[in-house]
């Protein structure tokens, strides 16, 4: 597969279109729009340690379950 030059025609391969929109961006010809978050960034740190520990406390309500239910081995003498 040969990929010729963006002056010579359409790019044949991939990589062509790709370093043209780079190069494009960097040199300063397209304005890229920029999305806001909605909300700041460390916020959403502050959401995900709060679900990881409500996570745990469901975890930890589980604590010792398989203890209770289990039935009890009294050994060989009952």
């Amino acid at each position: 597969m040969t990929v010729r030059s963006v002056t010579e025609g359409a790019p044949t391969g991939y990589a062509v279109p790709m370093i043209t929109s780079t190069a494009a961006m960097l040199a300063g010809t397209e304005t890229a729009k920029l999305r806001e978050l909605p909300m700041p960034s460390w916020a959403f740190g502050v959401i995900a340690l709060a679900c990881f520990l409500a996570l745990l406390g469901v975890l930890w309500s589980f604590r010792n379950t398989a203890a209770r239910y289990d039935k009890p081995d009294h050994g060989p003498d009952h």
